[in-house]
């Protein structure tokens, strides 16, 4: 048990899709030197399969890639409870405005364009896994609370 009878935090773990793959490199190595654990895919539909499997702390997500664009994606993941919280940030090559909107509309968390500058997507990064650790560790709080509750209740019942 960790701090608060929290669990011990791993490593960040970030899925990363894109269907170029020295997008997946250059990403790759500029996550890995921050020591995040990194899964990569090379379209929204191996994408999808991934998280049948495992749940990243964040997706980094290219919009425009064949079969299924990651807009699509976005919906899909953000469509299921079991990832509908992993906070998604577009990071693509589509500048125009509709698109930008259209990607906090179904669920986004950020949008960054390529090229990317890297101090920047490493700062929005760390922020959104810092934002959704928060969020962890309050909904752990709010469960054990619960469980408090119910166990304090119970044990008045009997008295």
């Amino acid at each position: 048990m960790g701090i608060n009878g929290l669990e011990p935090q791993n490593p960040p773990m970030i899925l990363i899709v894109d269907d170029t793959p020295i997008n997946l490199q250059v990403l790759s190595g500029l996550l890995l030197e921050e020591n995040y654990e990194i899964i990569a895919s090379t379209s929204g539909k191996e994408a999808l399969l991934l998280l049948d499997t495992i749940l990243p702390d964040i997706i980094l997500l290219d919009v425009v890639m064949p079969d299924m664009d990651g807009f699509e994606v976005c919906e899909r993941v953000k469509a299921f409870p079991k990832t509908a919280d992993i906070p998604i940030i577009f990071l693509t090559a589509k500048t125009e405005s509709e698109a930008v909107i259209k990607g906090f509309e179904i669920g986004a968390v950020d949008y960054v364009t390529k090229p990317f500058n890297s101090p920047e997507l490493l700062a929005r990064v760390r922020t959104h896994l810092e934002l959704k650790r928060a969020r962890d560790i309050q909904k752990e709080l709010i469960q054990k609370l619960r469980e408090k509750t119910e166990e304090t209740a119970r044990a008045s019942e009997i008295v």
